[in-house]
């Protein structure tokens, strides 16, 4: 076989057409043709499997946009590091205190936040979530305190909690854990029916 740069035309039309390229080289289009499907076969098997294939933070988040939460909003006479969206999720690690505002448009509601709890080394004993009302008067508490926190969250590392928000407004929610983890973190503001 010949490697040349030319054009390829076809000499005959029709099934077995035979295509020439420069000087001499010869292709069956039956082969290229059979070619071209077992590549075509091998790429959809690949999508279809990269399709399958999310790792537990992908199907943690789903389609929400990650927020780098680096921002310093003041709330309750603290710095949030974001406004937290539904649409949203940010990633962190403790232990530490996190501060993030959500943002009610609804007089009686809720947050549900959620873990995904990654790289856990060590879980600590506690693990306290507070959602400040608009005004910083009243706050509603989820508290863990002596207990083992990856015990809690299962073999998936999920950990899930609701706190009740009174009124519309923004509001400052506080996070914070001795466990030493790193996480994905999701809020979803819901009205109370």
């Amino acid at each position: 076989m010949q490697l040349c740069s030319e054009v390829i035309t076809r000499d005959r039309p029709g099934k077995g057409t035979v295509w020439k390229r420069g000087r001499g080289l010869r292709y069956s289009a039956v082969i290229m043709q059979r070619a071209s499907q077992w590549a075509l076969l091998a790429a959809g098997l690949l999508a279809a499997g990269a399709a399958g294939c999310s790792s537990a933070e992908q199907t943690f988040t789903g389609d929400r946009l990650q927020n780098l939460c680096n921002e310093s909003l003041v709330v309750c006479a603290v710095n949030a590091g974001c406004a937290l969206t539904n649409a949203q999720y940010l990633e962190g690690v403790f232990p530490g205190t996190l501060r993030v505002m959500v943002h009610s448009e609804v007089p009686a509601g809720r947050v549900v936040v959620r873990f995904l709890l990654t790289e856990m080394k060590y879980p600590g004993t506690e693990l306290t979530l507070q959602a400040y009302e608009p005004g910083c008067t009243d706050l509603d508490e989820q508290r863990l305190k002596d207990v083992d926190i990856f015990a809690l969250a299962g073999d998936e590392g999920i950990l899930q909690f609701e706190l009740q928000l009174k009124a519309a407004g923004d509001h400052l929610l506080e996070i914070f854990s001795d466990m030493s983890a790193s996480f994905a973190l999701t809020v979803e503001v819901i009205e109370n029916i």
